[in-house]
């Protein structure tokens, strides 16, 4: 377009040096121009000629950060580059700063891409079922621009860490009642608990709602030995598992035998058999 000086666009001069000052370009852009001089022969044309402006800050942010993964302990973020207007020459990267729900602690390994201008960015070492809070700003030349733009997300469940805690069971003759508290790291919302028994080699299960914190089983007999074992679910599936091993109490209603060899004592025979009178008193004849 031609350029106006002092509101005309004819400008008389001879033999002097004329300087026009051209404002509303933009940032690292290149324009080209030329200049036609006219005298009473006619007009001459000058080849034409180019300028570029220099690079400022990055005035615009990135646009649309979003979380493009569901994994547990990495994501992916991807994000579209300031619009062209607004870049102030050629991005050659961008600053990403991420803290974790909310806290003033940096996530670790989340680094400025300065010599990388690609608009995608994968954060490894999360923590799963976390929310995580990141800042993204565009570099050029110059340096970080002053706009960020936000990308909030939230990683995936993964497995219970840990096994419920304070496994314990109650016994009694007939039934023992097995006591829990959740994982200390469920990486989830605890979905189920598992239950196995196993008693003479057999094995059973209990699948159990994520509330429950006790359950009675009543499947022994008296002086019953068994093996118990309790693990956790999210719905990534069933964390480590902790196992507890015991015995029902005896059934003292009953009297106990006890089966032995037969002795001999100062020339008797003991019977092969010894009644209990009670759980300290043996009956001994001969």
């Amino acid at each position: 377009d031609s350029t106006s000086i002092n509101g005309t666009n004819d400008i008389t001069v001879i033999n002097a040096t004329y300087n026009i000052t051209l404002t509303g370009l933009e940032e690292a852009n290149t324009y080209e121009f030329s200049v036609i001089s006219t005298n009473c022969i006619g007009n001459a044309t000058t080849e034409e000629m180019e300028f570029t402006t220099l690079s400022a800050l990055p005035a615009g942010p990135p646009i649309n950060c979003t979380n493009t993964t569901f994994d547990p302990r990495t994501v992916t973020l991807e994000w579209t580059e300031p619009e062209i207007a607004l870049q102030n020459g050629e991005i050659s990267g961008y600053d990403l700063r991420c803290l974790m729900d909310g806290s003033d602690i940096p996530v670790p390994d989340v680094n400025s891409t300065q010599d990388n201008p690609d608009t995608i960015y994968t954060i490894p070492v999360l923590t799963p079922f976390r929310s995580y809070d990141c800042w993204l700003a565009p570099i050029n030349e110059i340096g970080t621009g002053p706009n960020t733009t936000m990308c909030v997300f939230m990683t995936a469940q993964d497995r219970p860490e840990d096994p419920p805690q304070d496994f314990t069971a109650t016994d009694t003759t007939v039934s023992v009642t097995f006591s829990w508290n959740p994982p200390t790291i469920p990486n989830g919302i605890i979905t189920k608990y598992n239950l196995t028994v196993i008693t003479n080699g057999t094995s059973t299960s209990d699948i159990l709602n994520a509330d429950t914190e006790n359950f009675i089983v009543s499947r022994f007999v008296p002086y019953q030995e068994y093996n118990a074992t309790i693990t956790a679910a999210t719905v990534a599936g069933y964390g480590p598992i902790d196992n507890i091993t015991g015995r029902t109490n005896p059934d003292i209603s009953s009297p106990v035998i006890l089966i032995t060899i037969p002795n001999r004592v100062r020339g008797g025979n003991f019977n092969n058999t010894l009644p209990s009178v009670n759980s300290t008193t043996l009956n001994v004849t001969w």
